[in-house]
């Protein structure tokens, strides 16, 4: 096992008093399903190793948000499992809605009435509107540790700031679908916003 990893795995286990069995079972649970995402066609198309893709998952807190859903799930606490790693969305959330609010007007993803009118074919009211393209941004969120080495010194916020209307409609598209059948995990975070705003 990879350096890295041991230390990982050791610190997890005294901190949230795992035995051996539970923590190497939530280990291979999680590299397992970041196995089978370095499968995916985005990842393939751009070009990324399944090693290179393992490298720098691994490293991320999503990932040890993973690791511990798993760990704590299979030693029966799921409760505990499932409030750790809501709050690691909640966090990544939080952290593209604060790139998301520094795009500039200029840019298409923080031109907000551009965005109203690429959601308006899909008849969603504003506030679904903004879920999808916080949604999106969330999207891109997710991609952002994977990024192009030329893009190695740009912020989520730039990244965000680059995407062309194109790129935009079609992951629209895709929020707004996704949008339909689950709705309640952004309304809290965007009215906690709005309250925030006024």
């Amino acid at each position: 096992m990879n350096p890295r990893w041991n230390a990982f795995f050791d610190n997890a286990r005294q901190q949230h008093g795992l035995s051996a069995a539970q923590a190497s079972h939530g280990l291979a649970q999680a590299v397992r399903h970041v196995v089978r995402q370095s499968n995916h066609r985005a990842i393939t198309a751009a070009g990324i190793s399944r090693t290179r893709y393992l490298e720098i998952t691994v490293a991320t807190d999503h990932f040890r948000a993973l690791y511990l859903y798993s760990a704590l799930t299979h030693a029966g606490r799921v409760s505990e499992a499932i409030q750790g790693w809501h709050e690691q969305l909640r966090k990544e959330l939080i952290t593209v809605a604060e790139a998301l609010a520094a795009v500039p007007e200029s840019a298409p993803m923080g031109n907000q009435a551009l965005m109203y009118a690429l959601t308006a074919p899909y008849g969603l009211s504003r506030e679904r509107a903004d879920r999808a393209v916080l949604r999106v941004a969330y999207m891109l969120g997710v991609g952002y540790p994977y990024r192009p080495d030329w893009q190695r010194d740009h912020t989520l916020t730039d990244v965000l700031t680059s995407a062309t209307v194109d790129e935009l409609r079609d992951m629209l598209r895709q929020a707004a679908h996704i949008d339909a059948h689950h709705p309640d995990e952004l309304t809290g975070l965007l009215r906690g916003r709005r309250r925030a705003q006024n």
